[in-house]
């Protein structure tokens, strides 16, 4: 948002996080009617602008814009109608500006399983670095985020490497988690380290550690790479909040540190009202992959972390409190979803917030939670609507028979250790409702409500290949095609899938790019379509001879529906997000 303007929106685009759902962006988009409408900037339609990772605008002049991308630093000083590369530092993932004595201050934060610099600029062209070449961050220091404030700033970084060997099992335990804490008094010119994974106190060294309590303060799972943000305080630059995992605050300058959440997890925002004083308004919003919250108390307490094991944090619990304000705020990215035969209800599998259900009564705020952390695919049995599936992340099928909560394990049979893709497909057999298909890096089946699974095939393409995809003929539950997405892009395909076993090799046909969907015309299983999910390449595939062969079938043109190849009353999605069964209203 231009500071002088707040009409003036700039929207970078791209996932540059290198996480495993990341999709590519279309460069930065500008609205001048205050989001009513936006305009494709065009010096941004070129590949320097897939990922466009943080933007600024001057605070003092508003023709100043600074993107921070996957290919470096770029600013523009006409609002956006040209863009030059300031800095060739590559994977720049945050930025942070203020106003000092009148100039303007840049901080940008660089590298991702690289080598993590902070730079500064006082012109928003040139960029020294200023965090990084200390022996003790060479090779060590990571992702980071930045902060800054007047002269007061803060840099928190993850680590490349293990790390500090904490728990004596011979190798570090800090991957991923906290490299280390800076704070800077001179506006970002120098820096020292507040906090560092070696220190002797244990809990301020779990800023990006994750589901851990007070009392065992346990380390190993960490996603500095992915969820990392640092914001001060505007009324008082001592008070720092950190978001990884989980959310933190300190009040002495970023020595000491709190629990400051007791919300959904992976924290990529932390922002304070504009009116926001510490006393009378203490309102702060969060960003994270549960949308967004809101506390009205920021400065209240946090449970401060304690030294070692064996102890608790003080408070127990955190007084700060937050609501979420998601309410009609549809970002929600779904996996895969499955209406029930009524049409009016459905559940579906959604990244970081579990398979969930809704109802058209009950409308866009209504969903309930009913399984799992991440939420995948998911099944009903349309004769007893009570019997229903749905999948977590990696081998994770669960079953219910009630048709609420709990979903059980229901994946006996399967060798999980052979791998698979983060959220693998599974798919009921239309002409057998005991029947259901799983794909790793071979095919699974089930004969009995998934009671029990058995291998319907060899290692696809030697087990190099993750199952991506799955669909099966309606009237020829022989006829099963799966696509599999690793080394190569491939659909395979058998005409005997109920009698298979682990020697039946199927065959298959090579594809350019990610197969993201499959599905047979629900009249002829001669004809099947595959949605590909990979730019520069055909959108749709389209096979006669029952998957045996493919050729593109994308057409182009403006439809209406872009994103959807209709066939007589069906559609297939083009991306992975989306239900089984999809009105064909929204295909017309």
């Amino acid at each position: 948002m231009d500071p002088a303007n707040p009409a003036v929106l700039y929207a970078g685009t791209g996932e540059g996080s290198f996480n495993i759902d990341a999709l590519r962006g279309a460069g930065i988009f500008k609205s001048i009617d205050a989001g009513a409408t936006w305009t494709r900037l065009a010096a941004t339609t070129g590949s320097n602008f897939h990922y466009v990772n943080d933007l600024h605008v001057a605070p003092s002049n508003s023709l100043v814009v600074v993107a921070a991308t996957n290919n470096g630093i770029f600013t523009s000083i006409n609002g956006g109608t040209s863009f030059t590369q300031t800095s060739s530092e590559v994977r720049c993932l945050d930025l942070s500006v203020t106003t000092i004595s009148g100039t303007d201050t840049w901080l940008a934060g660089c590298g991702n399983f690289s080598q993590g610099k902070v730079l500064r600029s006082v012109n928003a062209s040139t960029w020294t670095q200023t965090l990084g070449t200390d022996p003790l961050d060479v090779d060590a220091m990571g992702r980071t985020a930045v902060a800054i404030r007047g002269n007061r700033a803060y840099a928190i970084s993850t680590s490349l490497v293990p790390g500090f060997d904490r728990s004596g099992s011979v190798g570090g335990d800090y991957q991923n988690q906290l490299h280390a804490f800076f704070r800077s008094d001179d506006g970002g010119a120098t820096w020292v380290a507040t906090v560092r994974n070696s220190d002797p106190h244990w809990g301020n060294t779990m800023l990006l550690s994750g589901y851990f309590n007070c009392s065992t303060l346990g380390l190993g799972i960490g996603q500095g790479w992915y969820d990392i943000a640092v914001s001060i305080d505007p009324a008082d630059s001592n008070y720092v909040w950190v978001g990884g995992v989980n959310l933190f605050r300190s009040a002495d300058g970023g020595f000491n540190w709190g629990r400051g959440d007791s919300i959904h997890p992976d924290h990529h925002l932390i922002t304070f009202h504009p009116q926001y004083d510490g006393v009378t308004n203490q309102i702060v919003f969060n960003g994270q992959d549960g949308g967004i919250y809101r506390t009205t108390n920021a400065r209240a307490a946090v449970a401060m972390l304690p030294a070692s094991t064996g102890s608790n944090c003080s408070p127990a619990n955190p007084v700060v409190s937050w609501s979420s304000r998601n309410s009609n705020y549809a970002v929600t990215q779904f996996y895969h979803g499955t209406a029930y035969p009524n049409g009016t209800s459905y559940f579906a599998g959604a990244q970081d917030n579990g398979v969930v259900r809704g109802t058209d009564g009950g409308g866009a705020n209504a969903w309930s939670y009913l399984t799992c952390g991440d939420g995948g695919y998911t099944a009903v049995n349309p004769a007893n609507t009570n019997e229903a599936y749905a999948s977590c992340q990696y081998v994770d099928i669960r079953k219910t028979t009630t048709g609420n909560s709990p979903f059980n394990s229901a994946i006996s049979g399967i060798n999980a250790s052979e791998g698979s893709v983060f959220i693998p497909p599974f798919a009921m057999d239309p002409n057998n409702n005991q029947r259901l298909w799983f794909g790793g890096t071979r095919a699974w089946r089930t004969d009995n409500g998934a009671g029990s699974w058995v291998g319907a095939s060899t290692l696809l393409n030697s087990g190099n290949d993750e199952v991506t995809a799955i669909a099966i003929a309606p009237g020829n539950s022989d006829l099963v095609l799966m696509a599999g997405n690793f080394s190569t892009n491939r659909i395979h395909r058998t005409t005997t899938a109920t009698t298979d076993t682990t020697a039946t090799a199927w065959t298959s046909t090579a594809v350019n790019g990610y197969v993201a969907a499959l599905a047979f015309a629900p009249s002829n299983n001669s004809i099947a379509y595959a949605s590909i999910a990979t730019y520069g390449q055909p959108h749709v595939l389209k096979s006669i001879d029952g998957g045996a062969s493919w050729t593109s079938a994308s057409g182009s043109g403006g439809a209406p529906c872009p994103m959807f190849r209709r066939s007589a009353s069906w559609c297939i999605p083009m991306m992975p997000i989306g239900f089984t069964s999809v009105p064909t209203s929204a295909c017309s």
